[in-house]
């Protein structure tokens, strides 16, 4: 028996037999289970790569043989392994440990990660740079095959193929899923790979028996006879060693493959097949992504409060509807079940695209399918849609070509953390020509938003929260809208401006205090209402606009350029995120730190109207 939480590096590892690391294996998956379950987190993907870190920590000697978890939300069991087991009751928790590498929690988390297909071509920097500081460490990237599938891997692929860094070696940790079930053709080779083991096998069985100089000339003669057996091998035609399949949950051979690609003389490519949610049975059945990533007390056999309903699912459900009259399109980056699209999917299963964890092909997909007169749905989480900004901006928004672009999770996300939070997509399209960004707050704003989107002849940008509202079939209409801001209480001491669910604290705050504020709620955040702007500063009162966005960019900014533009004279003041870079946590506590709580935003409202007394 093991203590886990006395675990404190993981040298420990190497003294142990293949019997003594099953158990350890065992001990861990039970431990991630039991704390998982009461902290939230991502469950399958860790549960499926317990036996694949123990065998790399066997192998290597972290950190100075670098390990990089691509994502890295499957990077548990290093956490346990490299000494953080003792804290494992603070994942993801406000101030706790992260869910992904954190440069600041370990010396054995090098390189950060949270968005995929990014470790390729951090091992080849790395590489790089250890040939030029004569270095001789090894460099590992563990990449799941739904990340794969991401143009980025190819271009690292493409560099590395050429190169001679026998110190770089490439996990493919393979287990047929991403969140849900994996697409598209790379899928389709490695299932052809996963069905070729008889020869593989045999091949590892030549390279243990001959000399070297004996099994290059065999490989040229087993190269022929692959093509009776199974297509072309696409690492090894790009120029790397390619070992397995192999049992990624067989301790004994992941640590002798691993071993024997330790001696090639080019970098080398382990394609490790594992069972994702491996241990707990429900995970293991599950292809639609209900384990990837599970809240706290997890289990799908208890009743769902139906009471809420996510902004995700508001929007699907009316696209859905909206596409029973309209023919439109969706295209998603394997994100179909956590922006609820499968409701969508059911209804109209031909009309939805899912083309992986590729967000800049989507992108331009969905300028192709435009440009022919479709009617597109772009669907991005607020933080993916940064890895398309030259393709919206070059490919959609130049040509002026009138995709909707959905952007999922904006705002605070919470426990995902820095890579996550939505806090940046302001500022990367507020500024482009000719388009329109929306932010609704109501169901009913979310479904009327979504039905002007479509008769809009631009780029139009819908941003939506992490959030839920309460369940009201009578609000999920389709009504006229208006380019218009809409003011939502009346008030004569200060106005406050704001959009989504801020709006809320800012109505909750007014009713509280009685402060007789004047509420505007800037649905349009593109183009500014121009006549509700001149009316407001014609009132000489005090505005305050609140954003869960960074300043640069923000709403703030471009009422301010328009108050110098015009020359209006009166004080404005901002509360938003003065970086992007939040850490993970409950977005009570998130929103506390950053002082944009209700708290917070009431100590502003005194301090403007002192101000605007004294003044």
């Amino acid at each position: 028996m093991f203590d886990i939480k006395d675990i404190e590096n993981p040298e420990f590892i190497k003294g142990l037999n293949n019997q003594e690391m099953k158990q350890l294996a065992t001990e861990i998956r039970a431990f991630l289970i039991e704390n998982i379950a009461k902290t939230g987190g991502h469950l399958a993907s860790n549960l499926g790569a317990v036996e694949l870190t123990i065998a790399l920590h066997a192998c290597f000697n972290s950190p100075k043989d670098i390990i990089i978890y691509d994502v890295s939300h499957q990077s548990y069991t290093h956490k346990i392994l490299t000494g953080r087991a003792k804290d494992f009751n603070t994942l993801r928790q406000f101030e706790g440990l992260s869910g992904y590498s954190s440069r600041k929690e370990s010396e054995h988390d090098v390189f950060e990660t949270g968005h995929s297909s990014t470790s390729v071509s951090a091992m080849a920097g790395i590489l790089a740079a250890h040939e030029i500081d004569k270095k001789d460490d090894f460099v590992i990237s563990v990449i799941g095959d739904a990340a794969f599938g991401n143009g980025m891997v190819f271009e690292a692929l493409n560099f590395l193929g050429a190169k001679e860094y026998k110190k770089g070696i490439i996990i493919l940790n393979d287990n047929k899923m991403g969140i849900s079930k994996n697409v598209g053709s790379l899928a389709k080779m490695l299932n052809r790979l996963r069905k070729s083991r008889t020869l593989s096998r045999f091949k590892n069985f030549l390279e243990i028996i001959f000399p070297e100089f004996i099994v290059l000339f065999l490989k040229s003669i087993t190269r022929g006879l692959k093509g009776f057996i199974q297509k072309a091998n696409i690492f090894e035609d790009m120029g790397f060693n390619y070992l397995g399949p192999i049992d990624g949950h067989n301790i004994k051979q992941l640590i002798k493959t691993i071993n024997l690609a330790k001696k090639h003389n080019k970098p080398a490519v382990i394609h490790v097949v594992t069972t994702k949610g491996k241990g707990f049975e429900k995970a293991e059945l599950d292809i639609d992504g209900e384990f990837h990533g599970v809240s706290p007390d997890f289990d799908l056999d208890k009743p769902k409060d139906n009471a809420y309903i996510s902004y995700s699912e508001i929007f699907a459900k009316a696209l859905t509807e909206l596409s029973e009259n309209e023919k439109i399109y969706c295209i998603s980056s394997a994100m179909i079940k956590g922006a609820k699209l499968d409701i969508f999917e059911k209804q109209f299963p031909e009309r939805l695209f899912d083309v992986g964890i590729a967000e800049e092909h989507a992108a331009t997909m969905a300028a192709g399918m435009a440009i022919t007169g479709k009617k597109v749905f772009l669907s991005y989480y607020s933080t993916f849609s940064q890895r398309a900004y030259d393709q919206i901006n070059h490919d959609i928004v130049r040509q002026k070509l009138p995709v909707v672009i959905g952007l999922d999770r904006a705002g605070i996300v919470g426990e995902d953390g820095y890579t996550h939070q939505g806090l940046f997509d302001l500022a990367l399209f507020s500024h482009l020509d000719d388009c329109i960004i929306a932010h609704p707050y109501t169901i009913n704003e979310c479904y009327s938003v979504l039905k002007l989107a479509f008769t809009s002849d631009k780029p139009f940008f819908i941003r939506y929260e992490r959030e839920s509202l309460f369940r009201n079939k009578a609000l999920m209409v389709f009504e006229e809208l208006k380019f218009e801001w809409k003011a939502i209480t009346k008030g004569k001491s200060l106005i406050l401006i704001s959009y989504g669910s801020t709006l809320k604290r800012l109505m909750d705050i007014n009713h509280k205090y009685n402060i007789d504020a004047l509420i505007i709620n800037a649905l349009f955040i593109k183009p500014l209402d121009e006549i509700m702007l001149n009316k407001l500063f014609m009132l000489a009162l005090p505005i305050l606009i609140v954003e869960e966005v960074i300043e640069d960019g923000s709403l703030y900014n471009h009422i301010l350029r328009f108050k110098a533009e015009n020359n209006f004279s009166g004080n404005l003041y901002r509360m938003n995120f003065k970086t992007g870079y939040v850490e993970h946590g409950d977005k009570v506590n998130l929103l506390k730190k950053h002082q944009l709580d209700s708290d917070s935003i009431y100590k502003m409202i005194k301090k403007i109207s002192k101000a605007d007394i004294e003044s």
